[in-house]
């Protein structure tokens, strides 16, 4: 059985941001059957999924380190609380997105899987790319296989014209 730990959220460190990362204390790792760089199913009001690292050892044992993109996906803030759990992610074979705003990325499936790379993705999550003067967002629309992956040098990165919204009318 998977064991679950509840931790309280409190925001990332500035060098993991945009990646993808969670940091727990080294304690909360081993207890949850973690090897450092495993993947952690986190459940807020919605459920995703992160890499798992150790945390500073002057951080409290009963914090989660995650950055605005996991919080956004999750649905909470700093100080809630959420669920951990150890989950598997099998490498993705193709990732689809859209767009949130209409954009032209030129190289930009080589771009994203430079980006994203050994990051857990599932379908629904949204991502966003940091570029030299401004960010993009995009909207995980499918993954293969279904359920959480990781992205490799791999995978096949398909970025659609539509935004999500045009999709939908």
């Amino acid at each position: 059985m998977n064991k679950t730990i509840t931790l309280r959220v409190a925001e990332a460190y500035h060098r993991d941001v945009g990646r993808g990362i969670a940091r727990l204390s080294q304690d909360m790792i081993r207890d949850l059957g973690l090897e450092g760089g495993g993947v952690v199913e986190i459940q807020g009001k919605k459920t995703t999924y992160a890499v798992a690292w150790s945390t500073s050892p002057k951080d409290a044992p009963e914090v989660v380190r995650i950055d605005g993109d996991l919080r956004s996906n999750l649905g909470v803030g700093i100080d809630d609380r959420v669920s951990l759990k150890k989950s598997e992610a099998r490498p993705a074979k193709r990732i689809v997105v859209a767009p949130t705003t209409r954009t032209r990325l030129i190289g930009g499936p080589q771009y994203l899987i430079r980006v994203l790379l050994g990051r857990p993705i599932v379908k629904g999550e949204q991502l966003r790319v940091e570029m030299i003067s401004s960010s993009l967002g995009f909207v995980v629309v499918s993954t293969a296989p279904k359920g959480p992956v990781v992205v490799t040098a791999e995978t096949e990165i398909r970025i659609l014209k539509e935004t999500l919204e045009e999709m939908a009318i």
